[in-house]
């Protein structure tokens, strides 16, 4: 049973050494200015963590750039009488991330009603875990955001699909 208990910590440390998490620790000192996602531009944090200016907090670990192809989507969420929205990519192998977006980022694509379509987000995946939420899902820092070709019929090229059908 030890060894089994040793193998299983073993494991977590392993596993959890190659990515980047939000630190369980508060931040000390921050500057008042705002930077592009909302948050202090620069805080101090412990050691061995890191501050992340995307995300206002402090992470450990190290970072894990990637590239993920899907649809972003909004989810609104109420506390109380406070609204909350976030973009959520769905994934081609069904994994869903939590997008942390600039607010231009953002701007854009309420702007453009950008949802829906076909997207490649590049960026630093963040694992989280927080019991007070109820869908853990790793997040994405968004680097980039491209949107990829998509066919989109117009309803002349729909219709005269249907009909050879």
């Amino acid at each position: 049973m030890k060894n089994f208990i040793a193998l299983i910590f073993a494991t977590l440390i392993s596993s959890s050494a190659f990515a980047t998490w939000i630190a369980p620790v508060e931040t000390a000192t921050c500057t008042r200015d705002f930077n592009a996602w909302g948050h202090s531009g620069s805080c101090e944090c412990p050691h061995a963590t890191r501050y992340e200016r995307a995300l206002g907090q402090c992470v450990q670990g190290a970072p894990i750039d990637v590239a993920v192809d899907g649809v972003i989507a909004t989810e609104v969420s109420f506390a109380g009488e406070d609204e909350s929205k976030s973009f959520v990519l769905a994934g081609a192998n069904q994994d869903n991330y939590e997008l942390v977006l600039t607010r231009q980022l953002k701007a854009e694509i309420e702007e453009l009603e950008a949802q829906g379509l076909n997207y490649r987000v590049s960026g630093e995946v963040l694992e989280t875990y927080d019991a007070n939420e109820l869908v853990a899902r790793p997040k994405i820092i968004v680097s980039a955001l491209e949107v990829l070709p998509t066919f989109r019929a117009s309803p002349a090229q729909a219709a005269a699909a249907a009909v050879a059908e």
